[in-house]
């Protein structure tokens, strides 16, 4: 692009590694350091030590910002958001010099940031949505693109989820905000939201450090026993990421079909094995070496989440040479391609996946191509150098747009 504006970024995230929306944004963050000044600021930052004081003041503003959920009557294991206090940021990021910051928000939650600051700030604002809370109420999830209330969602007379959704159409509603999405799906819920009416939103891919995310040893499939992995953050508590469906499916592919195979668990320790009737190694929380061997050793992934606006996960494993079967839903509609770097399943149910699974055990040749694939998919969509061009290019967009407007104004 010609006559390229100068700038800086300033990314705002609760964390840089609890999570895959925060690993997400530390790697925007790291494909952006090569060619413009990137910032990254978050509570929980990895590697950084917190004196005694500072870890019980953030522990006191966790509890207090999870108050309202007491009063909240919720059926089933959801992350809940209300950004209620206040935080010192926003006077760091107004009294920049640089007119031209650009700050991109992130998945800013455990009240990183209120939602009446989010309003004040007066730099160019960005907002990369790793989930669907911007545009819902306190939910971090739903199948609706807009706040649906719902009279078992509270107690007494406090409807805390209806009073977040308000003071995001009150402070942010008519707000400049440029969104990014990593999906086709969360870009569709975005645009239909009643809250961010004729906001633009730009589609971009969560980036993937292919350089690091590779295959490493000489493990290949030797067409008897199956190496599966599973795993996320937090799957014993998220309902969403499907564990009670996984264990269905491999107990079925065990007992039924008599497929021999072993699973891989990695991301947290799984609660209640006694259901658990076949092989598996549980791995519980890893850090990204370990995990990249586990990739490595691995023939297949399942991921039966029901909504993921990316799925960091699958994107890493198809990157180490690693199929994916998936539920045909959300944001993995992207990033597993059917039929190319693995399957998406259309009905969640536990046979589908294990009679899929069972057809490719006995189509070896499938199953090479199916991971030589997966691995071109995420390099040519995904690739930090990729990323990092179709961030760069949003970023001067905004402010060439802005130059032209404030040159208009002057006239």
């Amino acid at each position: 692009m010609r006559n390229k504006i100068k700038y800086e970024v300033f990314h705002l995230s609760y964390s840089d590694y609890i999570g895959g929306a925060s690993i997400a944004a530390k790697n925007i963050d790291l494909c952006l350091k090569n060619k413009i000044s990137s910032k990254f600021y978050g509570l929980e930052i990895k590697n950084h030590k917190k004196k005694f004081t500072q870890k019980i003041k953030l522990n006191i503003r966790l509890l207090i910002g999870l108050f309202p959920k007491l009063f909240f009557f919720n059926n089933f294991k959801q992350t809940l958001s209300f950004a209620i206090l206040n935080s010192n940021i926003v006077k760091k990021i107004n009294n920049h010099k640089n007119t031209d910051l650009i700050v991109n928000l992130h998945w800013i939650n455990r009240e990183t940031i209120s939602i009446k600051d989010i309003g004040k700030i007066n730099k160019n604002l960005v907002w990369t949505c790793h989930d669907m809370w911007p545009i819902l109420g306190a939910k971090h999830i739903s199948k609706k693109s807009n706040f649906n209330s719902n009279s078992n969602n509270f107690r007494y007379l406090f409807d805390f989820d209806y009073w977040t959704y308000l003071r995001k159409k009150k402070y942010l509603g008519q707000k400049k905000i440029t969104f990014i999405v990593p999906s086709k799906w969360l870009k569709k819920k975005v645009e239909k939201s009643k809250v961010y009416k004729n906001k633009k939103v730009h589609l971009v891919g969560n980036p993937i450090d292919c350089s690091f995310w590779k295959k490493i040893g000489n493990y290949k499939f030797n067409g008897k026993i199956l190496n599966i992995v599973f795993g996320g953050s937090n799957i014993s508590n998220d309902d969403n990421k499907g564990l009670e469906l996984a264990i269905k499916i491999f107990n079925f592919m065990h007992e039924n079909l008599k497929i021999k195979f072993i699973v891989s668990f990695f991301g947290s320790q799984i609660i209640d094995d006694s259901k658990i009737k076949f092989p598996f190694k549980n791995y519980k929380i890893v850090n990204k070496y370990n995990l990249r061997k586990i990739y490595s050793k691995s023939d297949l992934m399942i991921v039966t989440s029901k909504i993921e606006s990316f799925c960091q996960v699958a994107a890493e494993a198809q990157s180490c040479s690693v199929p994916v079967i998936s539920y045909k839903s959300s944001g993995l509609i992207d990033v597993v391609k059917n039929n190319y770097s693995g399957y998406h399943i259309s009905k969640y149910n536990h046979r589908e996946f294990a009679y899929k699974i069972y057809k490719l055990l006995n189509n070896k040749k499938k199953l090479n191509q199916l991971a030589k694939n997966a691995r071109i998919h995420i390099r040519k969509n995904y690739d930090f150098p990729v990323v990092s061009k179709k961030y760069n290019k949003i970023y001067q967009l905004i402010l060439k747009k802005k130059k032209i407007n404030s040159e208009s104004e002057k006239k």
